[in-house]
Parts: structure tokens; sequence; C-alpha cells
């Protein structure tokens, strides 16, 4: 088989990324979601560290066939009450997922009355 290659003018950006600890007295979770598929087989994972950057406490879960949106809020939803039962209250969120940011802060803005 032969192949012939051609120039393309497509340039890759290469960005670094670094973690941030949060502000003094606050913890930060990071989370992230994986499938094969949107929808698809779909598991997310993440983690709680302190304001030094310390682990205090990981977590994965599975949400079986989901969308990548429902699967990152899964991921948001398990660490919120991970941290939630570990006593934290004061708590920064890292995620990868703009829309379910969106979601959150237009959700979190909304008045509920019971």
């Amino acid at each position: 088989m032969v192949q012939t290659l051609r120039p393309t003018n497509k340039h890759h950006v290469i960005r670094q990324v670094r973690w941030h600890p949060p502000p003094e007295g606050f913890i930060k979770m990071n989370v992230d979601e994986s499938s094969i598929g949107n929808p698809g087989n779909a598991g997310f994972r993440g983690l709680l560290r302190n304001d030094r950057g310390n682990w205090i406490h990981g977590f994965s879960g599975s949400c079986g066939r989901a969308s990548n949106l429902l699967t990152e809020l899964s991921a948001i939803w398990s660490g919120l009450q991970l941290a939630w039962d570990l006593g934290y209250r004061s708590i920064v969120l890292e995620s990868d997922s703009q829309a379910a940011l969106d979601l959150i802060s237009i959700m979190t803005s909304i008045p509920i009355f019971l």
C-alpha cells in the first residue's frame, strides 16, 4: 500500500494546565466524566483537596448509558454529597463542562419555596 503524505495547515497548540489551590479555609472538588459515545457507557471520577493541595478523598461512579452532561452532573452531585458528609461547607468546584456549571448557576439563582 502506498500512501501520499500532504502537509496541512493545522497547528496544534500546547497549553500548560496547572491546578490552583482554593482560598484558605475552602476545599476544592475537581470532577470529570468519561463516556464511549454521547450518550454511551459513562462514568465519572473526582477528588477533594484542601487549601494546601493535600488529597482529602477521591470518588468515582458509573452512570450506565448516559449523556456527557448527565454524567458530569452526577459527578458533581456525588462529590458535593461526599464533601457534605465529611463536614465541608466551603467548596470550590472545578469542572470542564461549562454546560453543567451553567445549569448549576441557573438552578442556584432560582428561589425555591416549600
